[in-house]
């Protein structure tokens, strides 16, 4: 199983309608979505931490994105901050318990070290949509740029607007009102993960 975590530098840079695109363009495969959140994000105040399951394919919730794109399953992980390895461990181990046909993971962070959620459940991409102005950039979110594989750019930002030592990394910019190129998706099913299901 090959897992894709999305972070990013702000609220509403992409990183779901990011998401969202790349399922929708690898229908071969059966992904799992999860978004890792330690806010509520509108989900209600009776809503108790821990895993939540998108049901209603037409919700206009992040989750509901997730589905409509094709994803065979949507979670919401709420009041998640940094979770240490046995929280990340416990999360994948429910939903694979969930969601046992799943063969791709999707999992959506904004400002959560995602480089040891899916340790041992097999090649991990991490990718980084960027937003805002770099002045508005946490220094713990720029600290975490320097480990993605790959950053995403929407139309709104140029490379030129990156600090200097985040320029010379592998970058994908996105035309006005897309958030997929096809240079992405290559990047994503055939350079860097062994897709086994195609």
């Amino acid at each position: 199983m090959a897992v894709v975590a999305i972070s990013g530098t702000g609220r509403g840079v992409g990183k779901t309608a990011v998401g969202c695109a790349l399922i929708a363009a690898t229908p071969e495969l059966r992904w799992v979505a999860v978004k890792v959140t330690p806010h509520r994000h509108g989900f209600g105040k009776g809503l108790p931490a821990g895993l939540w399951e998108e049901t209603e394919r037409e919700s206009r919730k992040d989750t509901g994105r997730y589905l409509e794109a094709g994803a065979v399953a949507s979670f919401l992980s709420v009041g998640v901050n940094l979770p240490s390895k046995d929280e990340c461990t416990k999360l994948f181990g429910e939903v694979s318990r969930r969601v046992p046909e799943a063969t791709a993971w999707m999992v959506e962070s904004g400002g959560i070290d995602l480089s040891g959620m899916a340790e041992g459940r097999g090649p991990v991409l991490l990718l980084a949509v960027l937003g805002c102005d770099v002045e508005q950039w946490k220094p713990a979110s720029q600290a975490r740029l320097a480990s993605v594989a790959a950053l995403v750019l929407p139309a709104a930002f140029s490379q030129d607007r990156l600090p200097l030592e985040l320029q010379a990394m592998k970058s994908f910019s996105l035309a006005q009102g897309e958030w997929l190129s096809e240079e992405l998706l290559h990047f994503v099913r055939e350079g860097t993960l062994p897709w086994k299901c195609k």
